[in-house]
């Protein structure tokens, strides 16, 4: 993603830098599947953990267009899967509470830089139908 950008003060001096001959692809909309407090989600055609720049993380958004209430949580790996502890724990809450709906985005995060998103959202109560866009 190319940002404009200018200096009001001079350059500090950069020690450290990563070049990426292309920005991972996350595929396919991915949809999530609630299993227990978890959101799971089937990530075939993302890049693996060895594609994936080192350092780089996989972080969910979750807000409520109620009250635009805003929780980020991390996903974690395993295997040909992405797991997002609590997701479905915090929808629930959110939707449990009559508010909602929530809108959800997930980022492949480098260097606090989201450098591939995929997103949908998540409308009136628990297991109503997805809406990705």
């Amino acid at each position: 993603r190319v940002r404009r950008m200018w200096f009001e003060t001079g350059l500090l001096t950069l020690s450290s830098a990563e070049v990426l001959d292309e920005l991972p692809e996350l595929g396919r909309e991915w949809q999530p599947e609630s299993q227990g407090d978890d959101w799971l989600f089937g990530i075939e055609g993302a890049p693996t953990a060895e594609e994936i720049p080192n350092g780089a993380r996989f972080g969910l958004g979750l807000l409520d267009l109620d009250r635009y209430e805003y929780v980020e949580l991390s996903g974690v790996l395993e295997g040909r899967k992405l797991r997002v502890p609590r997701a479905a724990e915090e929808v629930a809450r959110i939707v449990g509470s009559g508010h909602g709906p929530v809108a959800w985005h997930l980022d492949l995060v480098h260097n606090s830089v989201s450098i591939a998103r995929t997103g949908g959202r998540r409308s009136g109560r628990l297991g109503s139908r997805e809406e990705t866009r």
